[in-house]
């Protein structure tokens, strides 16, 4: 039977400090003042620790301060606010300042193993503990009476051993998966970054079918109204399919087939390159083969290509990768595209279109591309879940 012990008898919490607006942005000193941006810089790195800051500020000043940096070994996290409820935590690996945001817990390493600490303290939904104020916030209180299962030390390193090794599988499918993401804007670019002078210029709405309505964004206004949606029917295609850069379903929604009959004309078809024009602006995805029966909403402006002198595959990547197509939706250095993005502007977009042959070859990397990253995600997804398995039948009440 695993004892359990208050967190307030084997572990120091503790707030950070009011930091003075003086220094906000000082980057002169050797010792790192960190924020709650930063422990979600280190927790998006994977690694769950934190070593350094944006800010840092000499030894003299944190004396002059009377600041007290939380110790190497510290487990920090969020203590005011949404933030709370992104349970991004992470272990110092140096004496670090942060500020009153944040909150840390220093365990008494005779008893507990920071780690075996770290690791149940992910069990616990810290946004629980909050008050009901109209600013959420942890109160240190309330944290040192979490009752934490104390096995000896060799029990809870071999509990940490186990559940490391399943971390690591967790950062290497990750890492897999990122390298995987940046392959084809690599090939693309490769391909078709340096336009050859034999390759024609032309227009987006240049390389649609000839076909009236073949760009067209979705029903507006009155034509079709949320209350007209249902529970079945004909599907409705928004911007949460296309928001991924690839197709997804994710909510669906759907149209009886008498309002279908009205709105037919906005019907989108396998192999139509659909392009978010409201919220996330710019986002594109082809609609695949086995798409059912269904029409695209105002969100989107849907094209229906020639597929005699433009493949899917190149179009979408054209508008994700190129150089030149991202220029002209004035897209910026994170990557957003410009409000206001509009059919008119999506057909009068320039590029130089390359031979069948060339896009024919890309389209068939493409198609690979996305079967091997299907097999990323699932090997991601089942380490994702080996971890929690892991980590719930460790803390599991004995």
């Amino acid at each position: 039977m695993t004892d359990f012990v208050p967190l307030g008898e084997v572990a120091c919490i503790d707030s950070g400090i009011t930091f003075p607006n003086a220094l906000q942005g000082s980057a002169t000193g050797d010792v790192p003042f960190a924020k709650v941006g930063d422990i979600s810089i280190a927790v998006a790195d994977g690694t769950g620790v934190i070593s350094t800051a944006r800010n840092f500020i000499s030894t003299e000043t944190v004396q002059r301060l009377r600041a007290e940096p939380f110790p190497e070994g510290s487990i920090v996290f969020a203590k005011i606010g949404e933030a709370i409820r992104l349970n991004n935590r992470a272990i110092t690996t140096r004496p670090m300042l942060f500020d009153n945001n944040v909150m840390g817990i220093t365990p008494d390493t005779t008893r507990v193993d920071t780690l075996y600490l770290f690791y149940f303290l992910q069990t616990i939904d810290f946004y629980s503990f909050a008050n009901t104020t109209a600013v959420p916030s942890i109160r240190k209180s309330d944290l040192a009476e979490i009752e934490v299962p104390l096995p000896d030390l060799t029990s809870q390193r071999a509990i940490v051993s186990r559940l490391r090794r399943a971390n690591d599988l967790r950062r290497t499918r990750r890492h897999a998966l990122q390298l995987c993401d940046e392959f084809l804007p690599a090939a693309f670019l490769e391909m078709f970054g340096e336009a050859s002078s034999d390759w024609p210029t032309t227009t987006i709405g240049e390389l649609a079918i000839d076909r009236k309505g073949a760009i067209r964004t979705g029903p507006f206004g009155s034509q079709l109204l949320h209350s007209e949606f249902t529970t079945s029917g004909v599907a409705v295609l928004g911007i949460d399919n296309a928001v991924e850069n690839r197709f997804t379903w994710d909510e669906r929604r759907f149209i009886s087939q008498e309002k279908y009959e009205e709105l037919k004309r906005y019907t989108v078809f396998p192999g139509d390159v659909i392009i978010t024009i409201m919220g996330t602006c710019g986002r594109c995805a082809i609609v695949p083969s086995d798409v059912p029966l269904a029409i695209n909403t105002k969100h989107l402006c849907c094209i229906s290509l020639d597929h005699s002198i433009a493949m899917p595959e190149f179009v979408q990547a054209t508008f994700l990768y190129s150089p030149s197509i991202r220029r002209q939706l004035g897209a910026s250095q994170k990557g957003a595209i410009m409000d206001g993005l509009n059919m008119e502007i999506i057909k009068g977009l320039k590029l130089s279109l390359p031979p069948m042959k060339s896009q024919s070859e890309f389209a068939t990397i493409s198609r690979k591309h996305e079967g091997l990253r299907a097999t990323y995600v699932e090997a991601l997804r089942q380490a994702d879940h080996l971890s929690q398995t892991l980590l719930h039948d460790a803390f599991a009440v004995q």
